[in-house]
């Protein structure tokens, strides 16, 4: 597979830095579960990618989350970047709930950090965010 373009982050969190890390997704549950991805968070808010898709973004849009300064992720707006023509993004502000996994990497291949939240905000302490080993 093609190497894949990450999600977008916008870090307000003035406590936390991500260094080269990126986002490539957000899980609940058990994140040993679908071959380290975990089940998907239920976002309220679905994408609308058109049927056209570019080799490094097959899934056809890019999500753009925030890290507030209260530690708050929020999905703020869907970018459809998509062989390009003029896409207004759809803007979601969608504040993400509960216990769940940011799932961040280097590289599209590289080993997976999974940094948790609870009840929706960010366990600032790195010694429970968990990295993958080879």
């Amino acid at each position: 597979m093609t190497t894949q373009a990450s999600d977008a982050l916008i870090n307000e969190h003035t406590e936390i830095d991500f260094g080269d890390l990126h986002p490539y997704g957000i899980s609940i549950g058990d994140i040993r579960s679908n071959h380290g991805w975990g089940e998907p968070y239920p976002f309220k808010n679905l994408p609308t990618p058109s049927n056209e898709r570019i080799s490094f973004l097959w899934r056809g849009y890019v999500s753009v989350y925030k890290l507030n300064s209260d530690g708050q992720l929020i999905l703020e707006e869907y970018v459809y970047p998509n062989l390009g023509k003029k896409r207004e993004p759809d803007i979601v502000n969608e504040i993400i709930e509960g216990d769940f996994h940011l799932i961040m990497r280097i590289e599209f291949a590289g080993m997976r950090t999974y940094i948790p939240f609870r009840s929706g905000r960010i366990v600032s302490n790195r010694d429970e965010w968990i990295i993958e080993k080879d």
